[in-house]
């Protein structure tokens, strides 16, 4: 009996509401706040990618034959998205990416800074 009552004093408290159990709403709730990731500014996106990019190319000489190809079709989804976000259109942006990929991985570069 004495471990029952244990039990029951540390668990979540429980009231009915509506159909729902307080208890278990309150911890998906809590769980959900508590385990969202923290979102990245672009600068510390970028710096990220460049970081895996280097590890990837480290690990992999051969991928440095598809860069060309690689940076095309990023540029064209990238290209695409900022339309999307932006509500431009897509002819608004380059056609093919301006930057070199030496460019690209530089520290201080930018993209839209001038050069």
């Amino acid at each position: 009996m004495q471990g029952t009552r244990d039990r029951a004093r540390h668990s979540l408290p429980i009231c009915r509401t509506e159909g729902r159990t307080q208890g278990l709403w309150e911890a998906r709730s809590r769980l959900s706040v508590g385990f969202r990731p923290l979102p990245q500014t672009t600068p510390t996106s970028i710096v990220i990618q460049r970081h895996k990019i280097s590890e990837h190319l480290t690990e992999s000489p051969s991928l440095r034959s598809r860069l060309v190809e690689a940076i095309s079709r990023a540029y064209h989804l990238a290209r695409s998205e900022a339309a999307m976000e932006t509500g431009l259109a897509d002819q608004t942006f380059r056609p093919v990416c301006p930057w070199s990929f030496e460019q690209m991985m530089t520290e201080d570069f930018w993209p839209g800074e001038a050069s």
